[in-house]
């Protein structure tokens, strides 16, 4: 590790009255978040510094949720205090930093490691996370846009069209992704009449974790959720919206399609009925809520398109366009698959 980087998490840790004991592990570092592990004289601690937000309302707000889900169920690791009581630290007025125990767990599995049980166990814990989400007070960043504000991620959209219009001659990247956006806009324009101010005014809002990174669940051998890690993308949103990119994430990752004949469509039914029954058990779901899962197959899309607003001239953004391409891809047949789940779910609840 270079020593800079060293002497700075030293300095940072004098803030807690804590010493690094052996070697420190770098996590995760990127352009959005660094995160250490610090073996201490008070035990291993989880240190991150907040680039994506740098707000410190926002932080103290998230500390704040933190206990407040780990006192009502919902596994959250501890926030350490600094000397100074407080659990966000400022160094040199300008990095924030935010000290937690460690939780030792399994990030939740990819591929054929996924089962049925860690399926369950998640989406008990998301009941839990949005009923105590409910009522706290968080406030949004100034990069997120709640899935049914279209007009919103539409001109976020073409804000972003604008910028590539420019690198378009210069960058073969930028010029693919000028391709994604003219094909998914007149999608955006149609979105208005799926998800329609009457709908979304019957759909319960809380919450949400925001966006479904596997790195952010720990579980144990059993499959047991263990800890929820990460709140930069939680924000007050449709609780469906979480639903729907937890059934996503297992479908892409080939979940109830292991039978020889299985589809993508079977994959889609198997988990959609898993996750929808178990979260309703602890927290039952509307027809409404129920009603806006199609059109999140493209809210989704392009969610993701305007989260790489800044990213297309980086190194390794063409794998990037490579993942967005073939999700394009499935568009069209997701959305009847999510349309032809939701009404058998649907008729079966309210035969």
């Amino acid at each position: 590790m270079a020593t800079p980087i060293l002497k700075r998490l030293e300095d940072v840790l004098q803030h807690y009255g804590l010493e690094p004991q052996a070697n420190i592990e770098i996590c995760a570092t990127s352009g959005v978040n660094e995160i250490f592990f610090v073996q201490t004289q008070r035990g291993k601690i989880a240190l991150k510094h907040h680039i994506q937000n740098n707000s410190m309302s926002r932080l103290h707000q998230e500390a704040e949720f933190a206990l407040k889900l780990h006192q009502n169920g919902c596994p959250t690791p501890r926030v350490i205090a600094n000397k100074n009581g407080q659990p966000v630290t400022e160094y040199r007025r300008s990095e924030l930093y935010i000290a937690s125990e460690f939780i030792k767990g399994n990030t939740f599995p990819e591929g054929e490691r996924i089962t049925d049980e860690h399926i369950r166990n998640l989406s008990l814990g998301l009941a839990t996370f949005h009923q105590v989400g409910q009522d706290f007070a968080l406030n949004s960043t100034s990069q997120q846009i709640c899935s049914y504000n279209l007009s919103g991620l539409t001109n976020k959209l073409m804000t972003y069209r604008c910028e590539l219009h420019t690198l378009e001659q210069s960058n073969a990247c930028a010029n693919a992704m000028l391709n994604l956006m003219h094909s998914a806009m007149p999608m955006a324009m149609g979105l208005s009449r799926m998800l329609t101010p009457e709908l979304i005014k019957k759909c319960q809002k809380t919450n949400i974790l925001g966006s479904f990174h596997r790195s952010n669940f720990l579980c144990d051998d059993d499959a047991k959720l263990v800890a929820c890690l990460g709140l930069d993308d939680a924000r007050k949103d449709l609780r469906i919206y979480d639903l729907f990119q937890f059934a996503l994430y297992c479908v892409e990752q080939g979940h109830g399609q292991r039978e020889s004949r299985a589809s993508r469509e079977d994959g889609w039914r198997h988990c959609l009925k898993l996750i929808i029954g178990t979260y309703s058990e602890r927290q039952p779901l509307t027809k409404e809520e129920l009603e806006c899962l199609p059109a999140l197959v493209q809210v989704h899309f392009l969610q993701r398109l305007a989260e790489h607003q800044f990213d297309v001239t980086d190194r390794g953004f063409d794998l990037v366009m490579v993942k967005l391409q073939k999700t394009m891809a499935y568009l069209d047949s997701d959305t009847q698959a999510l349309t032809d789940i939701c009404f058998e779910i649907l008729s079966a609840e309210y035969a």
